[in-house]
């Protein structure tokens, strides 16, 4: 209405000027009248009427204002008309509206949940004030290899000479043994620097935060609760604040409650939450420049950024490499915002299958589009009286527009619903590495998303009919007895190009399907250098003043694996620091013959270190390829023995015998280890990473704190549970166990995230597949709907049934191929993208790729065969009189 209102300005002040000339003429008459002259009249007559600009300017504002007000009452009285006559046109088929609105709840509420999990999960910020300057600060080497903790004195380093960052915190997650009330707990904590919490902007909810006089030794037996802990464990009680609680077999005093929800968000804890804080002590922290354990995290100052930030610290590494070429020799830093790392991959994992969603909603487009184009044509009789009568082209235009968008608003509701179901399933069936899972639900941000995505598919499904049905024939039309369809190139190749544009998604997505099920079958077939059935394995921490000498950890391992090993159902048990697919510890060796052995220990080979006791080879089945298994005389001679893997042997001794080798590692003088056995090489870090060089040493030799049990059973192994713990109890009752899991369960974390995508992907692809399947059948039965007159002529004239037969399948295969081309085009275009959804296999995959291609043929053959059956069984007398 404004544009038009500016087009027409000129023609509202031409009448306006004409309107002050003829008020100007009759005033000057009646002077005249009453003796004036003509000039004395003129002027009389222009005094009496004021300034003509300023009635001119008061005019045109009245004249304006009375035409948009009536304009926008007629504009909305119109949309009233339009919207009472849709829902009556909507009624009158309520199966035809059904099945449009469901098809277009499943569009919608399936981009819908997506974008639920990926605005959760992706783009809300992290829970911490200005969380956008947070940013976790790696080590690296100058060559490229990324990344990991800092060592303490680096940490200090960094903080001393940067200016860019406003602080620079570390923390060091680690399982803590809570006693006391109740039964023994191993929860996870974090020992932190005292100002971790305030660089995080985040202040306790009761208490307070720690002192600088807690990082000293003997001050830091404080601790800070979370939220959940204070709840679970001590029944909210805010009396707890200032009493002691056991930690580690030690008293800790509570200074503070974190806020509900509150948690340090870090990439090697996703999928568990900090119970616990307590300080880490300075004496730690100043030690071991070439230890690197902590996580470092820094909130860079304000006017300052990550790319200022990066170059300093840079420089910073290269100056400590230079002081300290021991441990620092080629080593760096890779600051990354701690939004990029913790949600970066995930996030593009989520936009793929907000993309599959998007094309199963374009789908959901063409064929209501194709229902309405078919629709439209049907009405083309009211169509035409509506012209006659003096509808205008744009007038037609705006009610099929709103009949589309009655339809888009209902779907968007049915839609939201669907979504509010949909969330909570997606939510249950994403695995527990994505982090923020808790936080995924329907806000009004996913509800102004649904809103918006009903508009938008209003107006993409219903555009293309309603132009079509616009352009009315109006002879043809009104033809007394006959509504005929128009048969012009124009509407025939948009029913055409829908169709052709479903067959190209769904090929992409079926594709795209396929490749990810293939990798998730070949991931899963993958040799991991050991038999995950009937495994058994649980985590113990031994924590505290008894533990603190090697020897007793080493004790009550033993004692507890007798235990467990003489129970009923259990055959071979062992232990070891960590278990596959889990991370772990890696370290510089050399080997006693290597010609280019130095005494810097940090210029060997890095290889992955693991602490093993007793049958841990066998309880696992990691073949023993030569020599023997590890025995006591290993544990405790002076040149203690070590079980290597094929790897590790292939790279230190390479065209050699390993067994009686010898190297060594971080000990002046060298204490020399003697290779006793070779191991099958198992995948140490996750499925999907090649085995890596890996050392076993017994636990004496390496001891630590952690370790997992291992118990190959008989029987089912979580049915061994309750005997297993009673067995590990009766040598310590206040020892807690956590982690109690048969190896099938981590083996299946570990597929977790690709199982939901390619699991999500399939749904998509198979709905894609039912929905091009009944647009085509759609598109097909209208055709010969429509055509019954010509196919009875054809029949008349002599076509066999099989003619008709053909000819109408051949119309559908006709399609289906155009949208194969057009899809295997989009498969070649996405293979970049595909590639990083993918393991061990290439996005070109030809068999997958004809495969698909075929079966989307097939598709459209099936979609055609029912119609044209029906065709060729029609009476050629019938058919003539069809029209």
């Amino acid at each position: 209405m404004r544009l038009r209102s500016l087009l027409s300005r000129r023609e509202l002040e031409s009448q306006i000027e004409e309107e002050l000339a003829l008020h100007l003429k009759q005033l000057t008459r009646d002077f005249e009248s009453r003796g004036f002259g003509p000039d004395a009249a003129r002027l009389a007559a222009l005094r009496r009427f004021g300034d003509p600009r300023a009635v001119r300017r008061e005019l045109f504002r009245m004249e304006s204002s009375r035409i948009r007000h009536e304009e926008r009452a007629l504009y909305f009285d119109e949309l009233r008309q339009d919207i009472r006559y849709g829902i009556r046109q909507l009624l009158k088929k309520p199966t035809f509206t059904a099945i449009i609105i469901g098809t277009l709840a499943l569009g919608i509420g399936a981009s819908t949940a997506v974008f639920g999990v990926l605005k959760a999960v992706f783009l809300e910020p992290l829970p911490y004030p200005a969380s956008e300057n947070l940013v976790l600060i790696r080590m690296g080497t100058t060559t490229g290899t990324c990344c990991g903790p800092n060592s303490g004195p680096d940490i200090l380093d960094f903080r001393r000479s940067s200016n860019t960052f406003e602080s620079i915190e570390a923390i060091s997650s680690a399982g803590a043994n809570l006693t006391g009330d109740g039964d023994a707990e191993l929860v996870l904590g974090g020992r932190v620097t005292t100002g971790f919490v305030e660089m995080l902007g985040v202040a306790p909810a009761l208490g307070r935060s720690f002192t600088t006089d807690e990082q000293q030794p003997g001050n830091n037996r404080v601790v800070i609760l979370s939220d959940e802990l204070w709840q679970r464990r001590f029944n909210a009680d805010p009396g707890i604040l200032g009493n002691t609680i056991t930690l580690n077999r030690e008293p800790h005093t509570v200074v503070g409650i974190m806020p509900e929800g509150f948690d340090v968000l870090s990439p090697w804890t996703v999928g568990r939450t900090h119970q616990l804080y307590w300080p880490l002590p300075a004496d730690e922290l100043e030690q071991g420049r070439d230890s690197h354990w902590l996580l470092t995290y820094g909130r860079l100052a304000e006017g300052s950024n990550l790319e200022a930030g990066t170059a300093e610290l840079v420089s910073i590494a290269a100056a400590l490499e230079e002081q300290y070429p021991a441990s620092n020799m080629e080593k760096t830093v890779y600051p990354i915002s701690l939004h990029a790392i913790l949600v970066g991959r995930v996030g593009f994992q989520l936009l793929m299958l907000l993309a599959a969603a998007g094309f199963v909603l374009l789908i959901v487009c063409g064929n209501v589009a194709s229902l309405l184009l078919a629709k439209a044509t049907a009405r083309q009789g009211e169509i035409a009286i509506r012209a006659v009568v003096g509808a205008s082209r744009g007038r037609v235009i705006r009610q099929l527009l709103t009949e589309s968008l009655l339809l888009a608003s209902l779907g968007g509701v049915a839609g939201i619903a669907l979504t509010m179901w949909g969330v909570g399933i997606l939510r249950a069936a994403m695995p527990a590495s994505i982090p923020r899972i808790d936080q995924i639900g329907v806000d009004w941000g996913v509800l102004g998303f649904a809103a918006a995505v009903s508009i938008l598919t209003g107006v993409a499904f219903g555009l293309a009919p309603a132009l079509s049905a616009s352009r009315t024939n109006l002879t043809q039309s009104l033809k007394e007895g006959k509504i005929n369809e128009p048969t012009g190139p124009v509407r025939k190749h948009m029913r055409n190009a829908l169709v052709v544009g479903q067959f190209a998604l769904a090929l992409l997505l079926a594709n795209g399907a396929a490749l990810m099920l293939k990798s998730y079958s070949q991931a899963r077939g993958t040799d991991f250098g050991f038999d995950y059935e009937n495994v058994l394995t649980l985590r113990v921490s031994l924590e505290g003043p008894q533990y603190e000498q090697a020897g007793n950890r080493y004790m009550f391992l033993r004692d507890a694996l007798e235990r467990v090993a003489a129970m009923p159902g259990v055959g071979h048990v062992g232990a070891i620091s960590k278990l596959p697919f889990e991370g772990g510890t890696n370290t510089h060796v050399w080997a006693e013959d290597d010609p280019e052995r130095t005494e810097n220990p940090n210029e060997g080979p890095l290889i992955e270190l693991s602490r093993v006791v007793d049958g841990y080879f066998q309880a696992m089945g990691i073949a023993l390829v030569a020599g023997r298994y590890l025995t006591l005389e290993d544990t405790t001679s002076a040149n203690p023995g070590a079980i290597v893997n094929q790897e590790m042997a292939r790279r230190l001794w390479p065209d050699e015998n390993p067994l009686g080798k010898r190297f060594s590692f971080r000990d002046n003088p060298p204490r020399w280890i003697t290779v006793v056995g070779v191991v099958a090489d198992v995948r140490q870090f996750n499925v999907y990473r090649r085995p890596i060089s890996e050392m076993y040493l017994p636990f004496p030799v390496r001891p630590r704190n952690s370790m997992y049990l291992v118990a190959r059973t008989e029987v089912e192994p979580l049915s061994l549970v309750s005997a297993v713990r009673r067995g590990v109890f009766s040598v310590d009752r206040d020892q807690p166990i956590s982690q109690v899991r048969a190896m099938t369960q981590v083996l299946s974390g570990q597929f977790a995230r690709q199982r939901f995508n390619t699991m999500l992907t399939g749904i998509f692809a198979g709905v894609a597949v039912i929905l091009v399947a009944a647009g085509i059948y759609g598109v097909m039965s209208y055709l010969v709907a429509r055509g019954t007159h010509e196919i009875g002529v054809r029949m008349a004239l002599g076509a066999g049934e099989r003619r008709v037969l053909r000819l109408i399948v051949l119309r559908g295969l006709t399609l289906a191929l155009i949208g194969s081309v057009l899809g295997l085009a989009g498969v070649f275009a996405s293979t970049s993208v595909t590639r990083t959804m993918l393991f061990g296999m290439s996005p070109i995959d030809v068999p997958t790729i004809a495969a698909g291609t075929l079966f989307i043929i097939t598709v459209g053959i099936v979609g055609s065969l029912v119609p044209a059956i029906r065709a060729m069984r029609v009476s050629p007398v019938t058919a003539l009189r069809a029209e």
